[in-house]
Formats: structure tokens, C-alpha cells, sequence
């Protein structure tokens, strides 16, 4: 009986505990359920939209970035902003540039002065040493500028002759001076003469007989324009015979740039390739002189003064001009910035220093004169063009400026200076054309001793040292006055030009600057996200856990506020 009791006890024992294990078994799932239910509603479990909107916005921003700072780099560093405003200068078919090229509306002025030899018979007759030269000017005269004979090549360049004509402007020459003024200046055409025959026994016996006839004088005395335009003389026809290309209509110091030049220039458009624009291919139809002594010497490297290249005013590199009347490269470099046209903001460009250096002192000259095994060479300051002219010229800075002191010494009356005698070119940094500046040049010529005559004979220039250089004439090239409607057009082009150069470039700034921090904000937000939702994960696989250990329904109670601080 007992044993059955206890059996029975047992039971009831069981059944009890059967009853608390099921009941506890519906508590632990019932909590999971809701522990479940709960980590389903945390935020680390729904932010996924949130996560991908975080990665979208993060590469937006630094898309943004990007983009801004290949904008700031590329108007800053390169020239594609400038290169958008010059590719409106190219030299298209039927565009206002071209018709302006043609047709310059700008008239330059060209000032003249000439040197007045006030005691050169004292001189010549022995009874003064030092020559009184007087420089007298400027004779202003306004240019009209027209490029004739047009013929395009390959699409990308065009060959032309300069057409020029001058007006005399009284209103702009200094009120006591006049063009029929009467001065005393070298006789430019028996120098040339002289020069010409010296290594022609043959010319020179020609040129000794036409003088016993003509009985020329050393100096002459001409009305000013007859010096500056040409004039006639006796000896004229007979120095065509000895001189190449010369005529009576070249006389004058500036008759070569008066009417139809005799050399035509082919320069690049700058279609195909902008960095080309204005830069001489050929002259004359070739692309090298042969007068020079070196292939670097007789390569034609420039451009024609009207315009220049857009990287090497970037850089500040030197700017290379190629003028036809000296056949070799004339170097510019970068002085400082200033202003032209009225406020206009540009770049000058002066001379390389000791440009006309002789090849002792400037050894890049030698090509073109060797001082070593040629006496002939001219001294500092002076370059002899005579291979180039075809006469012998020398050319120079107004009044020996840089040039080697005893230039100077023969004379009084020349005072060189930086200020009136120096050349300059402003160029303006957007469009790369100039803007102002004076080109500056002195024409000389050497004089030797020549002796002629049948029955009696005479020696011109007996009291003159040997090799003598005689100042001439020198000019200045201005941009005179520009016409309102032009000047109007690159004011304005200027000016929008830099606010539109300002507003890309602040504005890129301030696209980085922002765009950067929106980058940087976006990724911490993100990453603070990932790092919440991985610790709420792994709270979440404690609490399932824990449930899964059979606890209590006092202890699943308790998970409770844990979610909650799981929540929070």
C-alpha cells in the first residue's frame, strides 16, 4: 500500500512537473517570440534604405568633389578658359577677326626722327674733331595697314603682302617742326655705294668713274621728308648697278614701308592647332633663311608682332617675333604687369638683354657675325642686316642705347636712356595679342675712306676713322589710336571674361570646400550607423541566447529592460 502511494506520489510529482516544464516551455517561447519580435524593430534592422541612401549621397558628394577640383585645376593651371576667348581671333573664312586682320582698323603711328649733323664741315675739314648731331623729331605719321594678295595654304595658314600707306599728322608732330625743314644727314646712297664695291675691283673702278662726273658730297642737305620718303640723286642710277635692289623710290629711310612690301610672309591661321596662331611658317616662300652661318641661326622661329602663343605667357616664357627686315628672331622677355587701353590689365615684355650683343659677349650672335675671324663685325648694341637688306645697314637701339661705349665717343648730341629709347611690348594675358608698347630702331650706316678721280683725285671722308658708324635716322612704332568700337570689345571682353574667370573659379572653391565636408559628414554618419547596428546585433544574439538557456519566468522577465536599453 505504501509502495503504491509512493508510486502514486511519484506520478503526481511528474505530472506536476510535466505541467511547470510546459508551462515554462510557452513562457521561454512566447519570450522569444518577443525578444524576436523586439530586435525586429530595432533600427539595425530596418536600415537598409538608410544605408543605401548614406552610399548614394557619399558618392554624389564626392562626385561633386571630384568635379570641382578638376574645374579649380583646369582654369587655374592650364589655358582652356583662354583658349575659348583666342579661338574667336583665328583667321577663318568670313570672320570679323579675318576681316580685321585684312583691313586693320588700328592705325599705328610712326614717330621719325632724324639726326641733323650740324659742324660736319667743320669735321670734314679737320678743324673739329668731335661730330654735333642733333636729333630732330618726331615726324608723326598715322599707317594704314592692309594685307593684299591673299592665298591660303593646307587649310591652316595664309601667305600675304603688306599694303601700307601714311598720312603726315601735323596736329601730333611737335609745332616747330615741319616735314620740308632742311637738316644735314650722311649721303645715304654713296655710303651704300662705297660699301657695296669695296671687294669688286670691277664695280669700284664703275663707281670711280661715275663719281669723277657726278662729283658727290659726303653729306647732303634734303628737306626732312626727302630723308624719311626718298629723294633723287645723280648717283642713284649708277648705285643700281652695284647695289642689289635698289631704286630710286628707297632712298629714303622709310621707303620700304611705304606702298606693297617686296616680301610676303606666310604665317599659321590657327584652325588646327591654336598654340600655332600668328607664327611664321615661310617668308618668301621658305621656311629657312641661307644667309647665316648655322641651321639655328636661319630657322624662321616667331611670330609677326600680332599676336602671340597663350602658353608662353602662361609660363612667362620668353615671346619670339620674327621681323622680315632683319631675318632673324627678335627674343622678348617678361618684365612686370601693367596697364594699356584705359584700365585694361597686360603683360610687358622688353628685349633680351644685349639682343644685338656682339659674338664676343653674346656667343648665340656669332652665327651671325664672327668677331674672332672677322674684323668687320660691329661692336656691342649694333646688328649689320646688309646680308638680310641686301645694302649695308646696321641696326641698332635709338642713340646706341646698350650699346658699347665707343659708339658713343665720336659725337655729341646722342644720349641714350631707357625711358625715350628702349623698346616694350604689352601684351594682353587673355587674348594674347599686344595692347601698347613702342618698337624702337636706329638705322645706321659705316663709312669708309674712298678715294677717286682721273686727273686729280679726292678722298671722301679722309678725316673720319675708318669703319665709322653714322646714326641715321631713328623710329618708334606706337599702337596709335584705337577705334572706339574696338576698344569697346576688348574692354568688355576683359572684363566679363574676368568675372566669368573670378565666378568659375571661386565658385569651384566653394563646390570643394562644401562637397568635401558633406563627403566627410556623410561617411561618419554611415560608419556610426554600421557600428550601432553591428553591437544591436550582437545584444540581440546575448538575449536569444540567454532564452535559450531555460530560464525562469522571472528571469525572462527581466530580458525586457535590457531590450529596452538595446532600444535606446
Amino acid at each position: 500500500m505504501e509502495s503504491d502511494k509512493r508510486g502514486e506520489s511519484i506520478k503526481e510529482l511528474n505530472k506536476i512537473d510535466s505541467v511547470k516544464n510546459e508551462e515554462i516551455n510557452k513562457n521561454i517561447n512566447a519570450n522569444r517570440v518577443r525578444v524576436d519580435s523586439q530586435c525586429e524593430k530595432q533600427p539595425f534592422c530596418t536600415n537598409d534604405m538608410k544605408k543605401n541612401i548614406s552610399i548614394f549621397l557619399i558618392l554624389l558628394f564626392g562626385l561633386i568633389f571630384l568635379l570641382s577640383s578638376a574645374c579649380f585645376i583646369i582654369i587655374t593651371f592650364t589655358n582652356r578658359f583662354n583658349e575659348k576667348i583666342v579661338n574667336h581671333l583665328v583667321l577663318r573664312n568670313g570672320s570679323q577677326a579675318l576681316e580685321w586682320w585684312i583691313d586693320s582698323p588700328i592705325k599705328p603711328l610712326l614717330k621719325v626722327h632724324l639726326f641733323n649733323y650740324t659742324n660736319i664741315d667743320a669735321v670734314l675739314a679737320g678743324r673739329e674733331k668731335k661730330i654735333k648731331v642733333v636729333d630732330v623729331g618726331p615726324f608723326v605719321y598715322e599707317e594704314t595697314l592692309q594685307r593684299t594678295k591673299l592665298s591660303y595654304e593646307d587649310g591652316n595658314k595664309i601667305t600675304f603682302y603688306e599694303n601700307r600707306t601714311q598720312q603726315y599728322r601735323t596736329d601730333l608732330t611737335p609745332s616747330h617742326l615741319n616735314e620740308n625743314d632742311t637738316l644735314i644727314l650722311p649721303n645715304v646712297p654713296l655710303i651704300l655705294a662705297i660699301n657695296a664695291v669695296s671687294k669688286d675691283p670691277g664695280k669700284k673702278l664703275l663707281l670711280r668713274t661715275l663719281m669723277s662726273t657726278t662729283s658727290p658730297n659726303e653729306f647732303n642737305a634734303k628737306k626732312a621728308r626727302e630723308f624719311i620718303w626718298g629723294y633723287r640723286d645723280g648717283l642713284v642710277s649708277g648705285i643700281a648697278l652695284s647695289v642689289k635692289d635698289f631704286s630710286e623710290e628707297k632712298v629714303g629711310m622709310m621707303g620700304g614701308r611705304k606702298g606693297i612690301s617686296t616680301d610676303n610672309l606666310t604665317i599659321y591661321t590657327g584652325e588646327d592647332l591654336l598654340e600655332n596662331f600668328g607664327k611664321v611658317h615661310a617668308m618668301n616662300g621658305v621656311t629657312n633663311v641661307t644667309m647665316w652661318d648655322t641651321d639655328e641661326c636661319n630657322e624662321i622661329r616667331g611670330t609677326d608682332g600680332t599676336q602671340f602663343s597663350l602658353e608662353d605667357l602662361a609660363s612667362e616664357n620668353k615671346l619670339q617675333i620674327y621681323p622680315k627686315s632683319i631675318c632673324r628672331t627678335f627674343n622678348m622677355e617678361y618684365e612686370k604687369e601693367v596697364t594699356a587701353l584705359d584700365g585694361i590689365p597686360a603683360k610687358r615684355y622688353i628685349p633680351e638683354p644685349n639682343q644685338f650683343g656682339s659674338s664676343r659677349t653674346m656667343p648665340s650672335n656669332k652665327c651671325y657675325c664672327d668677331a674672332e675671324t672677322n674684323s668687320k663685325c660691329p661692336p656691342d648694341g649694333v646688328f649689320d642686316a646688309e646680308k638680310c637688306m641686301g645694302v649695308s645697314l646696321l641696326m641698332s637701339y635709338p642713340h646706341f642705347f646698350e650699346g658699347d661705349p665707343i659708339l658713343l665717343e665720336p659725337f655729341e648730341g646722342i644720349k641714350p636712356n631707357e625711358e625715350e629709347h628702349f623698346t616694350f611690348v604689352d601684351v594682353h594675358p587673355r587674348m594674347a595679342f599686344p595692347i601698347g608698347g613702342s618698337f624702337r630702331m636706329q638705322i645706321n650706316a659705316r663709312v669708309n675712306k674712298f678715294t677717286y678721280g682721273i686727273f686729280s683725285q679726292r678722298t671722301l671722308y679722309k678725316n673720319l676713322p675708318s669703319d665709322l658708324i653714322l646714326p641715321l635716322c631713328w623710329f618708334e612704332i606706337t599702337s596709335g589710336e584705337v577705334p572706339p568700337e574696338l576698344l569697346t570689345m576688348v574692354s568688355t571682353t576683359t572684363h566679363q571674361a574676368n568675372e566669368l574667370y573670378s565666378a568659375i573659379q571661386f565658385g569651384s572653391i566653394i563646390c570643394m570646400f562644401v562637397s568635401f565636408l558633406l563627403t566627410i559628414g556623410t561617411t561618419l554618419i554611415y560608419y556610426k550607423r554600421i557600428v550601432g547596428e553591428s553591437n544591436g546585433k550582437m545584444k540581440c544574439q546575448v538575449l536569444i541566447s540567454m532564452m535559450s538557456t531555460h530560464p525562469t519566468n522571472s528571469q525572462a522577465q527581466n530580458i525586457y529592460p535590457t531590450l529596452s536599453t538595446v532600444q535606446k
